[in-house]
């Protein structure tokens, strides 16, 4: 009865200790635009402005608790000025310089709760929640790795919806997490490139508060 007692009260204890606390990454997300893209602006403003748009980084974060992704993007602005001699053209005969150029880009607001035991994400909007199924794929990992946040992160490989999916992810934690809709792997994922988009984990923090209202 003794040796029961101990392993009894062991067990309840870890699981105690995993149950009250979360996960919190903060990821940083960036697209990679293509000059002609923005065919639409002057010829002289473009490098600018393609400089502007790149440098355009939008915040994520990505919960774990109780075996679930709570992953959340904010709805908001970001603004890009830069001034300056930036560029001059002539106008009705007259030379104009151009000393300032603004690009701003809009965020839509973004809330999922992912279930890595059914494979499916409760999907947020302003006309409610919606869930849907991921899709099942197929890693291919690869020999490379990264240190991310002082984590090492094995880099693997898929195809998502037809295109190539990148991801960096570390075995340090005993959950499985991947933000946005990205599909599951064994892992948690802190880095990936995925079409023009890249983000990278810029902060990670443990034992934080549950989440107890998210939508």
């Amino acid at each position: 009865m003794k040796k029961l007692y101990i392993l009894f009260f062991i067990v309840f204890y870890n699981s105690m200790g995993t149950a009250q606390t979360g996960i919190k990454v903060v990821f940083e997300t960036q697209n990679e635009i293509k000059e002609e893209s923005l065919r639409g602006i002057p010829a002289y403003l473009r490098a600018t402005a393609l400089q502007q748009v790149r440098s355009m980084k939008k915040e994520s974060v990505m919960y774990l608790q109780d075996e679930k992704v709570y992953f959340e993007i904010k709805q908001g602005e970001i603004e890009k000025t830069k001034s300056g001699t930036i560029a001059t053209f002539e106008k009705e005969g007259k030379e104009v310089l151009v000393n300032e150029v603004s690009a701003i880009a809009k965020i839509k607001a973004e809330k999922l709760i992912k279930n890595p035991k059914n494979n499916t994400y409760l999907e947020w909007s302003a006309t409610g929640t919606k869930t849907n199924q991921l899709p099942v794929v197929k890693w291919q990992l690869t020999n490379k790795t990264k240190n991310i946040l002082g984590y090492t992160c094995y880099e693997a490989t898929t195809q998502f919806n037809k295109r190539l999916l990148t991801v960096y992810f570390t075995k340090d934690f005993l959950v499985k997490g991947s933000p946005s809709n990205l599909p599951f792997i064994n892992g948690v994922v802190l880095a990936y490139n995925y079409g023009i988009t890249s983000a990278t984990a810029v902060k990670l923090e443990l034992k934080q508060p549950l989440i107890t209202k998210f939508f």
